[in-house]
């Protein structure tokens, strides 16, 4: 099966960046994707667990943080606790809350 995929990479303002991750959480807490570029359009569904990848770099005067967050089809991981706290200040208290240990 072939791959289908849309994406963007441009400069933009940071208000227009915003409103694209804001559409992000909004699609995956609907538990649905409905992604189109141009005439091509795909449907992505996540699952209760997905595997969040996040990256923050610095460099000389180059700041970039990279976002991804995958999952298969159908699939149910089990999910891992947090190892990183995302915040605006040195300090402040992440809304990231680890998931409750499973009995096993």
């Amino acid at each position: 099966m072939s791959a289908k995929e849309a994406k963007i990479k441009a400069t933009m303002e940071r208000t227009q960046a915003i409103a694209y991750l804001e559409d992000v959480l909004k699609s995956l807490k609907a538990k649905k994707f409905t992604v189109a570029n141009g005439a091509e359009s795909l449907s992505l569904e996540p699952g209760p667990t997905v595997r969040f990848e996040f990256e923050a770099v610095q460099k000389d005067d180059k700041e970039s943080i990279s976002l991804r967050i995958s999952w298969r089809k159908g699939g149910d991981g089990a999910a891992q606790e947090p190892p990183l706290r995302i915040t605006t200040e040195p300090g402040e208290e992440s809304v990231v809350k680890a998931p409750p240990k499973s009995r096993g």
